[in-house]
């Protein structure tokens, strides 16, 4: 088993999303925090960060967590950076593979969704998903012309899949809304 899969299994986590975070004296309750991207500062809890490459890596942020988990594409430039950080501030790295992107069931998963279903190969014991909302991922047909299914549904059924997954309100009622309706995703930054 390894090191990675040792410090999730078992352990309730907060996946902390970008919109809406709840106070760090909320996130007391949890074993790990884990947030995403650059969505974070030092003063805020971050036991592990998922990053999907697509914004910069900002030094004095990498210091706060003690995991840092990135994407196969991660483009040569950030990758230098990242070994380069990872060594100045001793965070352990966890590199996801493209088997990690298929098991989402979506061939272009957020970041958020990819954490998702790559913690829960490592049973955690509950994963609780906080002021996270999804960007707008309209369905679209693939080459054979079968509807691929968005992001919001794709939430929707790991959480019926799964006992251990739990939404705050406002994320639950972001997914129902776009289920049904994904234009209604579209957030502004």
């Amino acid at each position: 088993m390894s090191d990675y899969a040792e410090f999730v299994r078992g352990k309730k986590i907060a996946l902390v999303g970008p919109y809406c975070p709840p106070p760090d004296e909320e996130l007391e309750q949890f074993d790990l925090v884990i947030r995403f991207n650059a969505h974070y500062t030092p003063k805020h809890r971050a036991d592990i960060v998922y990053h999907n490459g697509s914004v910069s890596i900002i030094p004095e942020l990498f210091a706060v967590p003690k995991w840092f988990v990135y994407r196969a594409h991660f483009p040569p430039h950030m990758h230098r950076e990242l070994f380069r950080l990872a060594e100045i501030h001793k965070t352990l790295l966890f590199k996801l593979g493209w088997d990690d992107v298929r098991k989402t069931g979506l061939r272009c998963p957020t970041i958020g969704l990819m954490a998702l279903v790559h913690l829960l190969g490592f049973q955690p014991a509950e994963l609780h998903l906080l002021g996270q909302n999804l960007y707008g991922h309209i369905p679209r047909a693939n080459k054979g012309g079968h509807q691929l299914p968005n992001h919001a549904q794709r939430f929707l059924e790991l959480r019926e899949q799964h006992e251990n997954i739990f939404f705050s309100e406002e994320l639950l009622t972001t997914l129902l809304v776009g289920a049904t309706s994904p234009e209604a995703l579209w957030l502004p930054r």
